[in-house]
């Protein structure tokens, strides 16, 4: 089984570095797509850097989330900091970041708000579980969404099922070449796709871009 990711478009990532930087790189949105295709573009160093800076500038964001009383939009940036802050290799900072992101979501899913988003915010607790190692936590929670990749990674961590692993990337190449989205070309979610490619590379020893990221 052959886990190479799809051939990332360098020249389009290039020009995404390049447009942004031209206009200038002013916002955390701006910062992340710098981040991503540096990443992507083998320059290591240069992501972590866009990354940290993106944690910093969507505090803009959180800012007014808070003003605003926004709980489901504010957990949603206060996550994206978090994965941010990951990527970035600030570990012990994401993880601080990510409880209070789980916490956010423990009170949407205690108060029962927003009911329509609920499987939303619902999958996006059991990330932050995934990225806590509470894995007997997210499996018990996720219960009949066995299919999604926080559960799913902890089922096969806990089991330690590499075969389970392989066959998530394998999951993760054809969910990216449907939604039509390359290696770098992601951006505004709380994790990419390709996050959840590079952390079944990591399991499996295999040369990742998060190898720097001492989780």
């Amino acid at each position: 089984m052959g886990y190479a990711s799809k051939k990332i478009n360098k020249k389009y990532l290039e020009e995404a570095i390049k447009s942004y930087e031209k206009r200038g790189v002013t916002n955390w949105r701006r910062t992340e797509v710098c981040a991503r295709a540096s990443l992507y573009l083998d320059r290591e160093d240069k992501a972590k850097e866009y990354f940290e800076k993106a944690s910093y500038m969507i505090d803009t964001l959180i800012g007014i989330c808070k003003e605003d009383d926004a709980l489901y939009e504010l957990s949603r940036a206060i996550h994206m900091k978090a994965n941010f802050l990951r990527l970035s290799g600030e570990v012990e900072k994401a993880k601080a970041v990510y409880r209070e992101a789980k916490e956010m979501y423990e009170q949407l899913l205690e108060e029962n708000k927003y009911p329509y988003y609920r499987d939303v915010y619902m999958g996006r607790y059991l990330c932050t579980l995934f990225f806590l190692k509470e894995y007997e936590k997210c499996i018990d929670l996720g219960k009949g969404k066995e299919e999604i990749y926080p559960v799913a990674f902890s089922m096969a961590i806990l089991n330690n099922d590499k075969d389970a692993v392989g066959n998530l990337i394998d999951r993760i190449k054809r969910h990216a070449k449907e939604a039509k989205v390359g290696p770098g070309e992601e951006d505004g979610t709380v994790i990419a796709i390709w996050d959840w490619y590079e952390i079944g590379m990591k399991l499996l020893g295999l040369p990742s871009r998060i190898d720097y990221i001492d989780w």
